[in-house]
């Protein structure tokens, strides 16, 4: 499970208002078995593709390979992310963070960084009955 709100800017302002929440929804479900605290090198290796994925993380993101049985738990997380970014929605029409021209130019080049790099990925290889991609 890969469960993340990218931020999309790097201004103190803007990672205060929406990287912290999505922190503090982390530190919510950090007691989750299986999930991945700290991304190490043995993990790398496994996933080498997260650490691409990495410079884009937020400090909430969510990673790792929890048990079925708490099912209603990952319901509850996944349920907790998405009133989040429903209340990022509604409150965007508003916020003069988005507005700033210098957060808007650098979140456009950090959407089009975070495209590109997802075009390049063959998600087909941890599912042998899919075709590959093309282009």
């Amino acid at each position: 499970m890969i469960t993340d709100m990218i931020p999309l800017s790097k201004n103190p302002d803007y990672l205060k208002k929406y990287d912290e929440p999505v922190k503090q929804l982390r530190k919510k479900y950090e007691h989750l078995s299986g999930l991945v605290i700290e991304i190490t090198d043995k993990i790398h290796k496994i996933f080498p593709a997260l650490k691409q994925f990495e410079s884009f993380s937020s400090s909430g993101r969510i990673f790792g390979n929890i048990p079925v049985e708490h099912g209603p738990q990952i319901v509850d997380l996944l349920s907790d992310y998405v009133d989040l970014y429903g209340s990022f929605v509604k409150g965007s029409a508003e916020c003069a963070l988005l507005r700033d021209e210098d957060i808007r130019k650098e979140a456009m080049e950090t959407l089009g960084n975070f495209m590109q790099m997802m075009s390049q990925f063959d998600f087909s290889e941890d599912m042998p009955n899919l075709p590959k991609r093309s282009g």
